[in-house]
């Protein structure tokens, strides 16, 4: 396959916006939604605080808005505490002019965001995004009093109604923070691409089915999957790439296997090896679809599209050079293979984030790493930077965000799990 057929196919695969978004991006996007969620509650909680009973709560007041701490939420949760912070302040921009141009307000709405940015990464479950809307209520009561008690300009509803009344309303508000969440980040997270760790958490269960399926159809595949997880995840903390997605990558890069395990080495038994009666473009061919057969399990299992996008990356473009070396040496030997007939490559596309070029690297050195024999950490120094260089010459990384430094830094992560996992160590003068 010509490089031009690998550029295709790179391009084909979904980009995920994290590379692309910088600050003023998200500003103008965080302003956008805060406006949505502003004119959503401007509509909405007149008619369900009367409902409610306290209606004369917000009868000519301007409205609050606490609804609008789930914007950084969603940003806390696919782009981080930074992006969080700037979407923040576009959140207190649009909250200020909504309340008048209330100080108070910029005051109230920077202490939440920044609250929400700290703990977003902490929310994987229910009960963790209701323990981070009770923080968020108790620091705004804290906020009310005081700024209530100190300069007598916060929300004129305080002023006008009974505490009762102004405390069932800040905790209506509250409330709606799971409910805005709920709507707005399955959203963000099919537009980006990206994937939080709330949402990828439910993927991170062993009994999962598919993995279940794994572990019975295709052990061997199965326990390749859960080191490679370790590893990945290792690396991924390592450099402050997200551990969680590199482990569910790791987990599920290879349940294309399931469509055909014996074929692979590591569910190989006694019974042989079915790839010597085959030739070597037939073996390719049935190797190469392990990729696309995943990407269908995965659509079928509904995994997210960040996981999605390490098994389709997680061979990138890269050459079968075993089978490509069989068909040339029955070429040579005037046989029937036909080297040039089958590319011997991966369809791609190449690893782009972080964690998909973590993922990848961390396959092909596991799998080698199973080749060698009582290896002690100079060995696997070497197998780490031969495959690393090896994918580096190959134009592996060329679209992948992962910098140079940080590349170094994930070679010392890999040499370290394995030393542990495989319990290698210092060579010692006069070994064998």
């Amino acid at each position: 396959m010509d490089r031009a057929r690998h550029a295709t196919a790179s391009r084909a695969a979904p980009a995920p916006l994290r590379s692309i978004l910088g600050p003023s991006r998200i500003f103008f996007a965080g302003l956008a939604m805060s406006l949505a969620l502003v004119s959503a509650e401007r509509f909405a909680t007149p008619a369900i605080a009367r409902w409610l009973g306290f209606g004369s709560v917000v009868e000519g007041q301007g409205l609050s808005v606490f609804p609008s701490f789930a914007m950084p939420f969603v940003f806390a949760s696919l782009f981080g505490p930074g992006a969080a912070a700037v979407a923040g302040i576009a959140s207190a921009l649009v909250a200020w002019a909504a309340l008048r141009f209330n100080p108070c307000t910029l005051v109230s709405i920077m202490c939440g965001t920044l609250l929400v940015a700290a703990l977003a990464h902490r929310v994987r479950k229910a009960a963790d995004m209701a323990v981070l809307a009770l923080h968020v209520f108790v620091l705004q009561v804290l906020l009310c009093a005081a700024l209530s008690l100190g300069c007598r300009v916060y929300v004129p509803a305080i002023e006008t109604c009974e505490a009762w009344e102004a405390a069932a309303l800040l905790a209506l508000h509250v409330a709606a923070i799971p409910f805005c969440v709920s709507v707005a980040l399955p959203f963000a997270e099919r537009v980006t691409g990206l994937a939080s760790d709330r949402t990828l958490a439910t993927f991170a269960n062993l009994e999962h089915p598919l993995l279940q399926r794994l572990s019975r159809e295709a052990p061997g595949t199965y326990g390749h999957c859960m080191v490679v997880a370790d590893i990945a995840s290792a690396a991924a903390e390592s450099i402050g790439a997200n551990p969680l997605l590199a482990r569910l990558g790791g987990y599920y890069h290879d349940i294309g296997k399931l469509s055909s395990p014996r074929y692979f080495m590591e569910n190989q038994s006694l019974l042989g090896n079915p790839h010597d009666a085959l030739p070597p473009s037939v073996s390719a061919m049935i190797i190469a679809s392990h990729v696309k057969d995943g990407l269908v399990l995965a659509r079928e299992y509904h995994l997210p599209q960040a996981i999605v996008r390490i098994i389709a990356s997680h061979h990138g473009t890269s050459s079968m050079a075993w089978f490509r070396m069989k068909a040339e040496n029955q070429a040579a030997s005037g046989g029937a293979g036909a080297a040039d007939a089958w590319p011997y490559r991966y369809p791609g596309p190449l690893p782009r984030s972080r964690e998909e070029t973590i993922v990848s690297l961390a396959d092909g050195i596991e799998a080698a790493s199973r080749s060698l024999q009582k290896p002690d950490m100079a060995d696997l120094v070497r197998l780490v930077a031969k495959i690393c260089d090896s994918r580096m010459a190959d134009g592996q990384f060329v679209e992948s965000a992962l910098s140079i430094r940080e590349l170094e830094t994930v070679k010392k992560s890999f040499v370290g799990t394995l030393v542990h996992r495989l319990h290698a160590r210092a060579a010692y003068p006069g070994r064998n």
